[in-house]
């Protein structure tokens, strides 16, 4: 009969296996889940009963079993910098006797990803499965499939009729955020590390074009080639093995000198590399097959390998306080205050608790609780796991139902429960996140106007809307902010109202427009050169008041725009901003921004001609002979250009738009006022 301390012990270890192997969470530490299985280990007398490695098969899912387990692997726990040569002292205890030469060690990565395996079949990639429990596991094959940088076929002649390969799939950091930021626009929940994502995409039955456009870019590293009747099986080394082969993988280095790898192990668990990849340690394996053979292995982890962990990046702390702000778009954030912690260096006391609301409260996060701090990514500080709540009751936060700055209502979207203050201009804190976003870099990019210049005019009341920028005179900016400064931010204003519409748009922190812009910016309503910013903007506030169909808004995006501008007084500064008075802009031509090169004898006009009517359309005609790479969007050429000439004109102008005199490329022209004759085709 197990005791009450053991059976708490096997409980939590279940709860984090399928937390982390079955539902893609982090529930807590390595250090914490791997101390558990040392406790385990040392309690009970048949250990692997609950030494089960990876995660279960779910129910409804096709259960592969495996030709070979799939093992774990030992963790090393030595921290006096020799566990590389304790190992060697075991391995050469194990295996002295036997007469295989020098004991060759060879070292990987070791990824932190998703173990698979490939089964090829005459060669042909015929079942793919999760490690699972090591015995069985799930199939996958469907979304194997579609990785790229797995072959689908491999040589029979050189890994035989029948093998399995085991590896690790992973997905790029730069994968994995661009995944999240898409989530992010679409509301779903995000992935909490590339190895959840890797997972994510894996084991899901719904292939999205979204789900595959990811799939496609995971990435494949061969860490076991078994023995079979292909000249690849039969090579001696085990890195021999995976050199030969076509896949990737993630050796480090190999070697005879068991000093030379631990200076090497030591050095590179204090200099952790910078990787695309996420790696959480280094392997250190036995090379020679028949070494490997010889020293066995358990029912959880063989004995010609040891894993040595990089030191987590992490630390005790403890919540004093909880804060909470506004966003631009109305999300409400929360950040824990906590007692001060070093990390790297840096002093740690402020952690953002980007999780969305169902996971913010699922932590239970209280005042006095201890929580374990790590760096996200070796950068972002963030809230790994609890370590520890007080006794007795505690103050125990929860995201709130109302705005701590204005007081109104909070709605809670789906998915991973984002919490917005729709309470628009009439929310002050919200109001100037809007205000300090429309005059950022990212938004009109009023040069001169910082953050803290916001909140000054903000404060004063000279700022409350869009629309009251460009109503500032230059006395009190001059005033406000000194005279150069001043002059600097009001000539910033006045060459904000000749934006495109697009920036415009863009600036408003309209949620889900700004990803729409990027992929549409060539419809009517946004086209630059077609209509001026204050018009533009107009016309997009008619579409969405009379319902008018926009076929390239998502229904999700198009739903968060109409929220938002059914906000208090959201609308009414929007039609302010739309009425700003254009009169003092130049005229929109067609031609704003285009340069012209005009070479050659034109028949029917002179280059002169051309030239008047080219800039009061707005172009600009390049005088004299233009340098080789110089940006030239059309060249023009009349009739009898010599040949030579137009052949220099398209091998080094290649992204410029050439046109002839007489081709019907000059209804361009004819729609701007230049006479073309009749006969030409």
């Amino acid at each position: 009969m197990l005791n009450k301390e053991t059976q708490d012990l096997i409980a939590l270890k279940v709860q984090a296996d399928r937390a982390y192997y079955n539902s893609d969470q982090v529930i807590m530490s390595d250090a914490e889940y791997d101390s558990i299985k040392e406790k385990l280990r040392s309690t009970l007398l048949d250990p692997q009963d609950v030494m089960t490695v990876g995660m279960l098969p779910e129910a409804g899912l096709t259960t592969v079993t495996h030709k070979t387990p799939m093992l774990s692997l030992r963790v090393d726990r030595n921290r006096d910098e020799k566990g590389a040569i304790d190992f060697d002292a075991r391995v050469s205890k194990a295996i002295g006797k036997i007469a295989i030469g020098k004991r060759h060690y060879v070292l990987e990565h070791k990824a932190d990803g998703m173990a698979v395996c490939l089964r090829y079949i005459n060669g042909i990639l015929s079942q793919a499965s999760t490690r699972g429990d090591g015995i069985n596991g799930e199939d996958i094959t469907a979304n194997i499939l579609l990785v790229k940088s797995i072959p689908k076929t491999i040589d029979v002649y050189r890994y035989g009729n029948d093998i399995e390969l085991c590896g690790e799939i992973v997905c790029f950091k730069t994968d994995f955020t661009a995944y999240n930021i898409d989530c992010l626009r679409q509301d779903k929940s995000v992935a909490a590390s590339q190895r959840s994502l890797a997972v994510r995409l894996i084991r899901t039955r719904n292939l999205t074009d979204e789900v595959v456009k990811y799939l496609e870019k995971l990435n494949f590293y061969l860490y076991t080639v078994p023995d079979n009747e292909g000249i690849i099986g039969k090579q001696c080394f085990h890195s021999d093995r995976l050199k030969f082969s076509e896949f990737s993988n993630l050796i480090v280095s190999t070697g005879d000198s068991i000093e030379a790898l631990n200076d090497q192990i030591n050095f590179m668990l204090r200099h952790k590399p910078s990787q695309q990849i996420d790696c959480d340690g280094l392997v250190l394996k036995v090379d020679h097959t028949n070494a490997q053979k010889a020293l066995g292995s358990t029912a959880e982890y063989p004995n010609w390998a040891v894993v040595f962990k990089y030191p987590a990046v992490s630390d005790a702390s403890k919540i004093l306080d909880v804060e909470y702000n506004v966003g631009r778009t109305g999300v409400i954030s929360a950040t824990a205050i906590l007692s001060p912690v070093s990390l790297r260096g840096s002093v740690v006391e402020r952690v953002n608790l980007a999780y969305g609301s169902n996971t913010f409260d699922n932590l239970g996060l209280g005042i006095g609780m201890e929580v374990d701090i790590c760096l996200a990514g070796d950068v972002i500080p963030k809230i790994h796991g609890v370590r520890s709540r007080p006794s007795g009751s505690y103050k125990r936060y929860t995201y709130p139902t109302n705005c701590h700055c204005c007081g109104a209502p909070l709605a809670r979207s789906k998915g991973i429960g984002l919490v917005y203050c729709n309470n628009g201009f009439d929310c002050d804190e919200k109001a100037l996140s809007i205000l300090k976003y429309f005059v950022s870099k990212k938004g009109l990019n009023i040069k001169g106007l910082s953050d803290s210049g916001v909140e000054l005019l903000f404060n004063r009341s000279d700022v409350r809307t869009y629309v009251d920028f460009f109503n500032l005179s230059l006395s009190l900016l001059t005033g406000l902010f000194g005279q150069k400064n001043g002059t600097t931010i009001y000539d910033s204003i006045q060459e904000a109202k000749e934006c495109t519409p697009q920036s415009l748009l863009s600036a408003l922190s309209i949620p889900s427009l700004s990803a729409t812009l990027a992929d549409y910016s060539d419809q009517s309503i946004f086209a630059t050169g077609k209509i001026n910013c204050f018009k533009g903007l107009k016309e997009f506030l008619t579409c969405f008041k009379n319902g008018s169909p926009l076929p390239f808004f998502t229904k999700i995006n198009y739903n968060r725009i109409k929220m938002f501008l059914s906000e208090p007084n959201v609308t009414a500064a929007l039609e302010e901003l739309a009425e700003v008075s254009d009169s003092n802009l130049p005229p929109l031509l067609p031609f704003n921004g285009k340069t012209f090169l005009l070479v050659g004898d034109f028949e029917f006009s002179t280059k002169e001609e051309l030239e008047e009517v080219l800039t009061l359309a707005g172009g600009i005609v390049i005088e004299g002979t233009p340098s080789i790479g110089q940006h030239i969007t059309y060249i023009v050429h009349g009739v009898r250009t010599r040949p030579s000439l137009l052949k220099y004109l398209k091998n080094n102008y290649k992204d410029s738009i050439i046109l002839a005199e007489n081709t019907k490329e000059a209804d361009l022209f004819e729609a701007f006022g230049i006479t073309v004759p009749e006969d030409w085709e």
